[in-house]
């Protein structure tokens, strides 16, 4: 979706806050399980599958074990407690790009993919606190004048923050508010 398809569909704020009153978010699924990778040789590869499959992040089926391999060189035990935590700091953002960045996938040329995507609705899953990165959303952020740099997650959230506050939604967490955008924009097409 473009900016003038939010134009021409007479998309504004008032529609996301009605959605965030209306709908209630429903949470969403986060992994069934406890988030550390010791004692279960398959948790990293069923987690990878579940946001794959919940999310449609569209990792191709033979890029998974490659994916996985690369989390589980990144990924310390520290790294999932700060998952778990949910606070949004530099260590949050660090993972995002630790997963990000460095995994060796590629399509047909020499660029890597950003997996910013997969890795926001990956590290999201373990807390219910975070907002996915999704360009759908990002650009009805920027429609709405919450400037952030494409595919930075940490601008991306600042976005997400000034929003809250500017229309006083502290009693909606920033994954609701990102639902709600992602519903309305995905509305509007």
């Amino acid at each position: 979706m473009s900016m003038q398809d939010f134009r021409n569909n007479n998309v504004t704020i008032n529609d996301v806050l009605l959605y965030l009153q209306e709908e209630n978010n429903k949470p969403q699924i986060e992994f069934p399980f406890d988030g550390s990778l010791a004692g279960n040789p398959n948790e990293l590869l069923t987690k990878i599958l579940f946001t794959n499959f919940q999310e449609s992040t569209q990792i191709k089926n033979r890029d998974i074990n490659t994916l996985e391999n690369h989390i589980k060189s990144v990924l310390s035990e520290r790294d999932y407690k700060t998952l778990h935590n949910g606070i949004l700091n530099d260590d949050y953002y660090a993972i995002i790009n630790k997963i990000s960045f460095g995994h060796g996938i590629h399509n047909k040329g020499t660029k890597e993919f950003d997996l910013t995507s997969f890795a926001s609705k990956f590290c999201a899953k373990h807390n219910q606190k975070a907002p996915f990165w999704d360009n759908l959303v990002s650009d009805l952020l920027k429609y709405l004048g919450y400037k952030h740099q494409y595919r930075n997650y940490k601008e991306y959230i600042m976005a997400f923050q000034k929003l809250q506050d500017e229309y006083n939604l502290k009693n909606h967490s920033l994954r609701e508010i990102e639902s709600a955008m992602w519903n309305v924009a995905k509305n509007s097409t």
